[in-house]
């Protein structure tokens, strides 16, 4: 997303997710690439740029490092914790080395970001972040009951479930 003093401008990327890790790795380089060429070419327009995924190095770099621009991170988590809880239940040697590799990244990009947002108190210590606390913003997410308001009781509703995010194992799924 980028910011400028009038708008939000949000910058849509596919993502193809492929269970081949050479095309996943291919896809996670195109899509920097195709945010770094984004930022070449609107870096006069806005001010901030603001990421949610925080393994984006690439981006990151070039916005921070050659056009001077404030960064801010969302960590809703951190792809690492996800290898790592991996890690915990069954030992391997190559999950080690991807969790190496991520949590390096993300700690590039949490080093040079202005703004961290996290949800919670207890999630910067949950997402190892505490080395960060004077870049940490808290912003919690909440449901507005004044603007949403029960009509029908759970029972009588149809069983709908919806879901935004990723999907993986320590989320319980």
């Amino acid at each position: 997303t980028a910011v400028n003093s009038n708008k939000i401008i949000p910058i849509p990327v596919k993502y193809t997710i492929s269970s081949n890790p050479i095309k996943r790795v291919f896809n996670f380089i195109k899509i920097q690439i195709l945010l770094v060429n984004f930022i070449i070419k609107f870096h006069t327009y806005y001010e901030y740029v603001i990421l949610f995924p925080q393994l984006f190095v690439l981006p990151v770099v070039s916005a921070k490092i050659i056009f001077k621009k404030n960064i801010i991170v969302y960590a809703g988590g951190r792809a690492s914790s996800s290898v790592k809880y991996m890690l915990n239940r069954h030992w391997r040697q190559r999950d080690y080395l991807l969790y190496l590799i991520l949590n390096i990244l993300e700690n590039i990009v949490f080093t040079l970001a202005d703004t961290i947002i996290v949800e919670s108190k207890n999630a910067v210590s949950y997402l190892d972040l505490i080395k960060y606390n004077k870049k940490i913003v808290i912003c919690p997410q909440w449901v507005d009951f004044t603007a949403f308001k029960i009509k029908r009781m759970i029972n009588e509703r149809p069983n709908n479930v919806g879901y935004i995010g990723r999907f993986s194992r320590e989320k319980g799924f």
